[in-house]
């Protein structure tokens, strides 16, 4: 199983959204989908 460009940029982006949430939930919202 190979790690592609998009497979590292969708695992940083969670990465990311999950800890901003952490620290400021009510801030993040527009990360959501939907």
């Amino acid at each position: 199983m190979t790690m592609t460009v998009a497979d590292m940029i969708v695992g940083v982006t969670t990465v990311t959204i999950i800890r901003h949430k952490s620290i400021a939930m009510h801030e993040f919202d527009v990360a959501e989908p939907g």
